[in-house]
């Protein structure tokens, strides 16, 4: 079995989602089960988006090297992957593995039109392992006789490469409007209608300039044929979609007319390197060196595990020795981080410091509270606030976190 490297996973071994604001957090198949088809296409178009902002190929190589080991490739097809340049492998073989492994069907539940995810995944498993091979073979040194039996690598264009992985990484996820057309109901609003946000798309695969032209052309070619049969000017395209009522294939026109302007928009701008942005310390990292109480008897206190502070919005700790609550409001989608022993990135204007004068009420009624339940306990409390400042010490109990403001 490949031995994963955790960098970017968490202690539950997820994926870091250190933007989880704009991206919510790795995507879970718990329940796939019990999903309808349209759910199923719309979480894997999530997790295909979430993965691709926060890791690459080379990253996501391990998970395909432990999924091939199980389904039954050979010690020489693992060694050819693992031999691969880092990004040499489409991205989306990692991701859907990935998802694979966490529970997601093959196929899309109740659908016998869903294209399989292992079927994607040895398709270019096997085009890779054939290109590695080519490779190798054409590095040995040639024998003295010609032998023309052999084949020799294909060597593909910038331009064709480029149009492989606009296929793989776009296109290949735009198919599912088709899919979705097919299923529209006769009673179905015209607002129902398939769209996709096509920009965010060209944007998440980091796909350049020049690459929209072939997302312009296949939306233009479909965009053709629902024109013709909204305008009744093909008799085949009319019977094809003759189960469309005309508001419906009027939207589905128009949603396409969209996606073609938001291509074009994005073939025109021009390509800037993207300012490197420090990735910040992994959590348990951050609070090596925090110093904090674990257990108090006096109020039966027990501390959370610190490394649920960094990134979390919003953090209750109690100094027992004062009988001091403090509540820390982050100041940054990215939430806390911890410097030694104090936490960072609050919010000076709303964090607060209150003495409690019976904390043996208040406290049972934190730890078991909700964000809401326990701001209406607050505001009953009528002793008067002061600014936090961030400090934890040897008397502080870890009351609780939160990963919502």
């Amino acid at each position: 079995m490949a031995k994963l490297k955790t960098k970017f996973l968490d202690r539950r071994g997820e994926v870091k989602a250190v933007d989880f604001k704009f991206t919510g957090t790795e995507p879970t198949w718990v329940d796939a089960e019990s999903i309808s088809t349209e759910e199923y296409n719309e979480r894997l178009g999530r997790a295909l988006r979430f993965y691709n902002y926060y890791l690459d190929s080379g990253q996501m190589r391990p998970w395909v090297i432990d999924w091939m080991g199980k389904n039954g490739y050979t010690k020489s097809d693992i060694s050819a992957i693992k031999a691969l340049p880092p990004n040499a492998l489409v991205s989306t073989v990692g991701k859907l593995v990935r998802m694979l492994q966490r529970g997601m069907p093959d196929t899309a539940p109740g659908s016998s039109k869903s294209k399989a995810a292992s079927k994607f995944i040895r398709k270019h498993l096997k085009e890779a392992i054939t290109d590695y091979r080519l490779t190798v073979a054409s590095a040995k040194p040639e024998p003295e006789e010609d032998d023309n039996s052999k084949p020799k690598p294909v060597v593909k264009t910038p331009l064709q490469r480029l149009e492989a992985k606009v296929n793989e990484e776009v296109i290949i996820h735009l198919e599912v409007i088709l899919d979705r057309i097919a299923k529209v109901n006769y009673d179905d609003t015209p607002t129902k209608m398939p769209y996709m946000d096509v920009s965010m798309m060209l944007r998440s695969a980091a796909i350049p300039a020049k690459g929209a032209k072939f997302v312009v052309d296949w939306l233009t070619t479909h965009h053709a044929e629902f024109k013709a049969a909204a305008d009744r000017t093909c008799e085949d395209a009319v019977e094809g979609y003759s189960y469309l009522r005309k508001p419906q294939l009027n939207r589905i026109v128009a949603n396409f007319e969209k996606m073609i302007a938001d291509a074009s928009s994005h073939a025109k701008v021009k390509s800037t390197r993207r300012p490197r942005v420090k990735r910040p310390k992994a959590a348990d990292k951050q609070v090596a060196r925090l110093k904090y109480l674990q257990e108090d008897d006096t109020y039966s206190l027990k501390s959370i595990d610190p490394v649920s502070i960094p990134f979390s919005q919003r953090v209750y700790v109690f100094n027992t020795k004062y009988r001091q609550l403090s509540i820390y409001y982050s100041s940054t989608p990215s939430g806390f981080s911890v410097k030694g022993t104090t936490i960072k990135e609050f919010d000076p204007d709303k964090s607060i410091t209150l003495t409690l004068r019976k904390p043996e009420d208040v406290l049972p009624l934190i730890l078991s509270g909700t964000v809401r339940k326990i701001d209406n306990l607050l505001k009953t409390l009528k002793t008067k606030p002061r600014k936090a400042n961030g400090r934890i010490n040897a008397n502080t109990v870890l009351l609780k976190s939160f990963d919502k403001a």
